[in-house]
């Protein structure tokens, strides 16, 4: 599948402190890359999944799918050829129900989403049921960790609401001595996600990479809370990538205002966020 990807996906295999960073197209084909890092050990199956994406990406599987999905999450071993034959083609070609299909698999358990910029009808927490009976939480935030920090921040306060203890619990976020933040150490790893549209704005008909602005304010500007001071959202997604068994890039041309934008946006995330550390094999 590797090799094939590399045609039709656009697949490239970076890494990120010795771990790898599968860099790829449209987002429904990071299904293959979430099954070879789980083939190979480096995260858990299922696992817990930490995205940045302006889509929640949770639309319905169709019945099509969903009866090969649950046929293939009962083998044994999985047979690859009718695996890809279902991502190529019976997942939807705008990757809108990708996540969903993970699910389905018992590749997922859980979920984080920060960033969205696009309408959910469905409550957050959501709570999706998949065919086995087993069920999985997915947070859809409009808000990004370096606003989270904050005053008031769900990153920042001290939590009661259940809801916002299992966010924590699925970050691997928690107080550690008085009124400090930290990652908890030691825990499984997960698997961290980006969509390079979340770094996309729109005006009218037309999609721009960010600014170096809007990067200062959601990454790089300190919180001067008392729980979280010094922390920054670079900080912060630095931390998951600590705790990333493996790291997945879809790169998405179409919905970032083309190719020339999404190498831009690639670069941008790379030396501000990840200080030019993503590099290729």
């Amino acid at each position: 599948m590797q090799e094939e990807l590399k045609t039709l996906d656009k697949f490239k295999l970076y890494s990120y402190k010795d771990k790898p960073v599968y860099v790829h197209d449209d987002h429904r084909f990071v299904l293959p890359h979430l099954y070879d890092a789980q083939k190979k050990g480096l995260i858990p199956k299922p696992c817990k999944f930490i995205m940045f994406d302006a889509h929640h990406d949770l639309a319905d599987v169709s019945d099509e799918a969903k009866q090969h999905l649950k046929t293939l999450r009962q083998q044994d071993e999985l047979d690859e050829a009718l695996f890809f034959d279902v991502v190529k083609n019976k997942l939807r070609g705008d990757d809108a129900d990708w996540l969903k299909a993970a699910m389905e698999l018992g590749w997922v358990s859980d979920v984080v989403v920060f960033g969205i910029r696009h309408d959910i009808d469905e409550p957050d927490p959501f709570i999706y049921t998949d065919s086995s009976g087993s069920r999985h939480t997915v947070f859809h935030s409009g808000s990004w960790p370096g606003e989270m920090l904050g005053f008031k921040g769900d990153l920042a306060e001290h939590i009661t609401d259940p809801d916002l203890i299992k966010f924590w619990k699925i970050l691997g976020w928690e107080t550690k001595g008085p009124n400090k933040r930290h990652f908890r150490e030691g825990e499984e790893k997960i698997m961290l996600n980006f969509d390079l549209d979340v770094f996309s704005m729109n005006y009218e008909d037309f999609l721009f990479p960010w600014r170096r602005e809007v990067y200062e304010k959601r990454f790089l500007t300190e919180s001067d809370y008392f729980t979280t001071e010094g922390w920054t959202g670079k900080l912060f997604v630095q931390g998951l990538a600590e705790k990333a068994g493996a790291i997945t890039i879809a790169r998405e041309p179409d919905y970032c205002g083309g190719r020339d934008n999404m190498e831009q946006i690639f670069t941008d995330l790379n030396s501000i966020v990840f200080d030019d550390q993503i590099t290729k094999k």
